[in-house]
């Protein structure tokens, strides 16, 4: 009997923990919602960034690199530093960027994470929708 009994006492969850557990599924909502959020932005960005580097190209023409060097100037002060590589991984992005926003609520939020996704989409070796099926691809896991 004192079996029977401790195992109902166990099984009854207080209200108030019951309250905090309904926080805490709240509390990861909105950690998944910023995650989604925070991915778009960063493709927006580097979409952004791709069509200032062609505009750039078409405005500076063959007369030289004024707008080409303002826009690595203003990168460079944004990310405080700026890098041949660190602005190839941008370019890779923002081409991409329109077949990664409809799955943005499943990117990670660190642009060398989503270079990462970006380049393997770009080589058809990632399938993007498969991964999500598997579980592979998450924001924040």
């Amino acid at each position: 009997m004192t079996n029977a009994r401790t195992t109902a006492e166990t099984s009854i969850v207080d209200r108030t923990f019951r309250k905090g557990l309904k926080s805490l599924k709240s509390s990861w909502t909105q950690v998944e919602i910023a995650s989604e959020n925070l991915s778009e932005a960063i493709l927006n960005f580097a979409q952004e960034y791709v069509r200032l580097e062609n505009e750039a190209k078409e405005l500076d023409g063959k007369v030289g690199e004024a707008n080409k060097m303002a826009l690595k100037q203003e990168f460079a002060q944004i990310f405080d530093k700026s890098s041949e590589s660190i602005l190839s991984k941008w370019r890779t992005i923002g081409r991409l960027a329109d077949r990664l926003l409809p799955y943005a609520m499943h990117l990670p939020t660190n642009y060398e994470s989503l270079y990462l996704v970006s380049k393997s989409v770009e080589n058809k070796t990632f399938d993007i929708q498969k991964n999500i099926e598997k579980g592979f691809l998450a924001p924040a896991c």
